[in-house]
């Protein structure tokens, strides 16, 4: 073959390479124009068990997504459910949470609320459904003390509740614990109306206008009254009732009134017609089979004398009564005192209680 002849084949070889790569870039081109178009044209991308999670998109792994080593997760001014910057949402069988936060070290919170804005929340629970609970504590501390919803507020009331047929229930054991002292005691202390407080010594106080209080019950006070049908519970005269016979001159007598009795027989007919926990009670006492002009004293049992009288009598042959109310011992007992005149019976009827 000529020179000449070589030559050309050579050319034409060139040509043909040049041709192929040319080809093959712009099949890559087209290859990628088409891919990203399948792509923007396609349904989102989806990552499962193992892939990588992309923003933007929706994931279908069933497994748990953790950040460790003192990672954290944060969205600022987000947008999706709810206007929410993180949504949970969880609509399995009861038991699971749609946000849960834990925390298992000493003093520090599972879930933290915070709200700057004016009528903020920091933390806002809503319900819809029967029976539902907006924002619900627990602790399970079996013998450790501690609290299933706790509010402070430094300027403000620390828990405020509304509702239609209670604002505050009491559904556990009934008790409203007043644990701290916010009452002074005095009748002019600091308060507004409809504030319910208790005093340093126990006393219960209800604020009725403001800076003015009415004492409900405690220590210092007997508490309401509570009428009954009246029982008799004690009687000198007759040997079935406790402690029987006459008093005599300067004597005293300590007198349970906590049981109605029969009248003839002195067997209790109606227990704890005074219960336990009363402090006080209304009576009638009356003097009768007198031997002279005297006079007796009631009071609480756990007191030993006086200087006041409840009956007074100027002769012999008496019979005079007289209604009083007296304060009890922790045993529901009063004590009768004989002043130092001539003997004489006594027997005490009930007609009310202080509780």
């Amino acid at each position: 073959m000529s020179e000449e002849d070589t030559t050309e084949i050579t050319t034409d070889e060139s040509e043909v390479t040049t041709d192929r790569r040319s080809l093959f870039t712009k099949g890559a081109a087209v290859a990628a124009v088409a891919a990203v178009a399948g792509l923007s044209s396609s349904r989102t991308v989806q990552a499962a068990n193992g892939d990588t999670m992309f923003v933007g998109t929706t994931h279908p792994g069933t497994t748990t997504t953790a950040l460790s080593g003192g990672s954290s997760f944060r969205v600022v001014d987000g947008e999706s459910t709810a206007s929410a910057s993180i949504y949970g949402s969880q609509g399995a069988s009861a038991g699971s949470y749609g946000v849960r936060g834990a925390h298992s070290g000493s003093s520090g919170t599972g879930v933290f609320g915070e709200a700057a804005g004016s009528s903020g929340r920091g933390v806002y629970g809503k319900t819809t459904g029967s029976q539902g609970i907006a924002v619900y504590g627990q602790h399970l501390g079996n013998t450790n003390t501690g609290n299933g919803v706790s509010g402070i507020s430094d300027n403000g009331a620390g828990l405020i509740g509304s509702g239609t047929t209670y604002d505050v229930l009491a559904n556990g054991n009934g008790r409203l614990g007043l644990t701290k002292s916010g009452n002074s005691g005095s009748s002019t202390d600091t308060g507004g109306i409809g504030t319910v407080a208790r005093d340093s010594s126990g006393n219960l106080w209800y604020c009725y206008a403001t800076n003015k209080w009415q004492r409900l019950g405690g220590p210092a006070a007997a508490g309401s009254f509570h009428p009954i049908t009246p029982v008799r519970v004690f009687d000198s005269r007759n040997a079935g009732f406790p402690t029987p016979g006459d008093f005599t001159a300067s004597s005293d007598r300590v007198v349970s009134v906590k049981d109605g009795r029969d009248q003839t027989t002195g067997a209790v007919t109606t227990a704890n017609a005074v219960p336990s926990g009363a402090t006080a009670v209304a009576f009638n006492v009356t003097g009768t089979n007198t031997a002279g002009g005297n006079f007796l004293a009631v009071v609480p049992g756990d007191v030993a004398s006086t200087d006041v009288s409840t009956l007074n009598w100027s002769g012999p042959g008496a019979s005079i009564a007289n209604a009083s109310v007296s304060k009890l011992d922790g045993s529901r007992q009063v004590r009768i005192i004989a002043g130092p005149g001539g003997a004489f019976d006594a027997i005490v009827d009930i007609t009310g209680y202080y509780l």
